[in-house]
């Protein structure tokens, strides 16, 4: 294995050599044996970018590298969840039942339309009820997805975040803010939204 700019050559006979990377993207290609991976070291959080050995077949691979590993650059996300899927509300729903709930915690009714109907029922006036819970670093919002969701239980992915309160896995009605921008996870994809 050749080091090259922080990226990695790899053998086609030995796909074993990019054990030690994180799951990662695969800018062209959909494996090892047939493309090219940008992704980060399991152990040290850089970006690498992995290529077959026979796939070098390009006049400035300098240029084509550098450009891949500038999208791996690894950028804060901060992840909002409503505050009326609390435990202590879900209790007062099972004990009064869900109209009880909405009529007498706002926070219960914003939640449940925002899981129910995604964006479609946002409104700005709401995200008071939402509640920062964590911060994470990542490439862009499905990475951020991936990396809060964690499904495979990797260390590296929980070492990309920073939490603040308990949560759950990310999913429809959570807001996800990447410097001045808002986003709600909807049913399929997210839709940019405004809290003010």
């Amino acid at each position: 294995m050749t080091i090259f700019k922080k990226a990695v050559q790899f053998d086609a006979e030995n796909v074993a050599q990019l054990k030690d990377l994180q799951v990662g993207n695969w800018v062209l290609g959909d494996s090892p044996l047939k493309g090219i991976w940008c992704g980060f070291d399991a152990k040290t959080a850089e970006p690498i970018v992995a290529w077959r050995d026979d796939m070098l077949r390009m006049e400035n691979p300098t240029t084509f590298f550098n450009d891949q590993l500038a999208r791996c650059k690894l950028v804060k996300f901060e992840l909002y969840q409503n505050e009326g899927m609390s435990r202590e509300n879900s209790e007062f729903i099972n004990r009064y039942g869900l109209d009880n709930a909405f009529e007498r915690i706002p926070a219960i009714k914003s939640a449940w339309d925002a899981r129910h109907k995604g964006s479609k029922s946002f409104k700005p006036r709401n995200f008071t009820h939402w509640v920062l819970v964590a911060d994470i670093r990542a490439t862009d919002i499905e990475d951020a997805f991936y990396q809060q969701n964690n499904p495979y239980g990797l260390q590296s992915c929980e070492d990309r975040l920073t939490r603040y309160a308990s949560q759950w896995s990310m999913s429809v009605g959570d807001i996800v803010k990447q410097g001045n921008t808002y986003h709600m996870c909807d049913n399929v994809g997210w839709t940019r939204i405004e809290i003010s």
